[in-house]
């Protein structure tokens, strides 16, 4: 397996390991833009153009698609990501899956602490307002940290407004 270390790129290790205090630490806010800590996938291709910080679901043919607010199928029971860089339709895209920090010095949030929803005017985009139309998606996933930070941990609940 591989340990990330603060300072160090990456560990291997090669025997089991029994770890005690089972602590997992993450900064506020990450030393620089366009970076973040925290739990991420990697194995399942795009199945569209997706943009870096873009919110994806894991589509049934197990491609990542851009999430919809608009429609349960793309934005309720599915499990939803975070693009940790831009991809391409066929190719490889890594995500995060949750329990993340991520900085975008191109966000430009206003309230700390406030949480934040899946978008139905842009699909794959977060949003401050919760989805109001009907039949639209109401799903937290993740909260406001700066101006240019989230926390980043998708809820498996969501509701369907009517």
């Amino acid at each position: 397996g591989q340990l990330a270390v603060e300072g160090v790129q990456v560990v291997t290790i090669s025997n089991t390991v029994t770890m005690t205090n089972k602590i997992s630490s993450h900064t506020v806010e990450p030393a620089s833009d366009d970076t973040f800590t925290g739990d991420q996938l990697t194995g399942f291709n795009a199945g569209a153009t997706i943009a870096q910080w873009d919110a994806v679901y894991l589509s049934s043919s197990s491609t990542w698609l851009l999430t919809d607010a608009d429609a349960v199928a793309t934005a309720g029971s599915v499990m939803v990501a975070l693009a940790t860089t831009s991809g391409t339709n066929t190719n490889p895209l890594t995500v995060i899956t949750g329990r993340a920090v991520v900085r975008n010095d191109g966000w430009s949030w206003a309230t700390v602490g406030a949480p934040l929803y899946l978008d139905t005017a842009t699909p794959g985009g977060l949003t401050l307002t919760a989805p109001s139309g009907t039949d639209d998606v109401i799903r937290i996933v993740g909260y406001v940290l700066s101006d240019d930070c989230i926390y980043f941990n998708p809820s498996n609940d969501w509701i369907t407004h009517t």
